[in-house]
């Protein structure tokens, strides 16, 4: 009798309260805070939360979980209630959306970014890693979506420039910023990066350089010119929303590169942002009018095979210092320059040609510079709390092969704090060199 009693009171104190499982908000950008949480469980209980990203359009199938227990209430709150094991452990508000994982290593990357994206999260008894048949207790919705809904997205292929223009409301004039990416996905090219810089009052342009409709497959087929990316600006300065003295890039991996190259002979270039880029000519020579880069020398004796199917090319290229031909003069510009590393990054050494470029920069007495290294992060810099992601193809190398970027692939919540911290630094950035720009013209 008395086990009757103690199983009656364990059910009076389970449906005490309706479960409540919340988001806030349940609708946001994708690099905003969302906070979950849950009531009306049973106290002191183990629960596993799982969250889950599917969408056929992006190719995209992402999940994630943690195990975690309820409050001596029945309640939890991701903020402050740890996880104890799953995809992340301890205490992150949004470690269920950096931790995500897929069977594929694919990196969440938006090629139409007016596409929100729907998260799905559950919540089952127990501490459990097998979700196939078991009925959760409660779930909800989420949308992070990548650009505000006034924004105005508009593909280009305008005098052979092709990318993705995104426009703010009103009639501006805005500062405009153009963003090289060293890849594309699916011939398309990437947009994340624009599109959360368009969310801040920019007018953006996501330009592609090769790969996709319209351009060359491969950009190590033919040199890179810099008339290219000078046709983009124009065509920026062209357009009448645009403030015409307040125009940058933003360039990552072979994109840094080539930002590099743009501050070498672009006077349109107002400031720059370069991710763990590089100072020479990557896979090909760079050429302007009559100026020509070499292409930085490559040593393929020294990828190093991780099994069957993943390299280290982390000593492939040489060191700059050893090949001056191959290496921009960008250190008279006038440009703004934010050089940002991930100490951990394996696809080049991006801190030693941080360094060298201070070097050369100081030299000339350029002080309109920083560089930033960030300790736990590797060569891929994706969206904040986006899945964090250390390996991936190249497109340079065979396709099935993968490359280790870099950057702690056991516990990751250190590279996702500097992802966010990183970010804040991007977006503080720009709005300096647009009150600067500003400024000046008083």
């Amino acid at each position: 009798m008395r086990l009757i009693k103690n199983s009656m009171k364990s059910i009076r104190t389970m449906s005490s309260k309706p479960l409540q499982l919340v988001a806030t908000p349940t609708c946001s950008l994708i690099e905003d805070h969302v906070n979950i949480k849950g009531d009306g469980f049973t106290p002191n209980t183990k629960l596993t939360l799982a969250c889950q990203l599917r969408c056929s359009k992006e190719d995209f199938d992402f999940t994630s979980y943690a195990h975690i227990i309820s409050s001596h209430k029945g309640a939890f709150d991701l903020n402050v209630t740890p996880s104890l094991g799953g995809t992340y452990k301890g205490v992150n508000g949004m470690g269920l959306f950096w931790s995500m994982t897929s069977n594929n290593s694919k990196r969440l990357q938006i090629t139409n970014a007016s596409n929100p994206l729907q998260y799905s999260v559950e919540t089952y008894n127990g501490h459990i890693t097998d979700f196939v048949g078991i009925k959760p207790l409660d779930s909800l919705k989420i949308t992070r979506k990548i650009i505000k809904d006034d924004i105005i997205r508009e593909e280009i292929s305008s005098n052979g420039v092709f990318g993705t223009l995104f426009k703010p409301p009103g009639k501006g004039p805005f500062p405009a910023v153009m963003t090289v990416l060293g890849g594309v996905k699916k011939r398309h090219v990437v947009e994340d990066y624009a599109a959360v810089l368009a969310n801040k009052g920019y007018i953006t342009l996501a330009l592609a350089f090769f790969g996709v409709e319209g351009l060359q497959k491969n950009y190590a087929t033919t040199p890179v010119q810099i008339e290219y990316f000078e046709n983009a600006v124009k065509y920026l300065q062209s357009t009448n929303e645009v403030n015409s003295e307040v125009i940058g890039v933003m360039g990552f991996s072979k994109g840094g590169d080539i930002s590099v190259a743009m501050m070498s002979h672009l006077d349109g270039i107002k400031f720059v942002c370069v991710l763990n880029g590089v100072i020479f000519s990557v896979g090909t020579s760079t050429t302007y009018k009559t100026k020509t880069t070499n292409m930085a020398q490559q040593f393929t004796d020294r990828v190093k095979f991780i099994g069957d199917s993943m390299v280290d090319i982390s000593e492939v290229m040489i060191d700059p210092r050893e090949d001056p031909k191959s290496v921009h003069d960008f250190e008279h510009s006038n440009a703004e320059l934010l050089i940002i590393c991930g100490s951990k990054d394996l696809n080049w050494k991006s801190e030693l040609h941080a360094a060298l470029a201070k070097e050369k920069m100081d030299a000339v007495g350029k002080t309109n510079y920083e560089i930033v290294n960030y300790d736990n992060v590797g060569h891929l810099i994706d969206l904040p709390f986006t899945p964090i992601v250390t390996t991936g193809m190249h497109p340079l190398l065979p396709k099935g092969m993968l490359v280790d970027f870099g950057g702690t692939s056991d516990d990751k919540t250190a590279y996702a704090k500097d992802l966010e911290l990183i970010w804040k630094k991007i977006f503080n950035f720009f709005d300096k060199q647009k009150k600067i720009q500003l400024m000046s013209k008083l």
